[in-house]
């Protein structure tokens, strides 16, 4: 399962057909969006982003937030 939490970007991947204000979208995206369409065990989905675990491994966070982080990923 593929967390994202940036919902236009979850569209641009679940939508195969083609417009024209996607036409900048790089080579990289495309084989992305096939390999998703391809294996039917890769699911992406939507998290809200004060939901998201890797969060703490990218940003740095409040007190609340780092524990909450370290007791979802069972170090504490």
């Amino acid at each position: 399962m593929l967390l994202n939490d940036n919902q236009p970007s979850l569209s641009t991947f679940k939508d195969t057909t083609y417009k024209t204000h996607s036409n900048h979208i790089g080579v990289r995206v495309h084989q992305i969006r096939e390999f998703i369409e391809d294996r039917k065990d890769v699911v992406m989905d939507y998290c809200r982003t004060d939901k998201m675990i890797a969060d703490g491994l990218t940003k740095p966070l409040v007190v609340s937030k780092y524990l909450e982080f370290v007791r979802t990923c069972g170090l504490l």
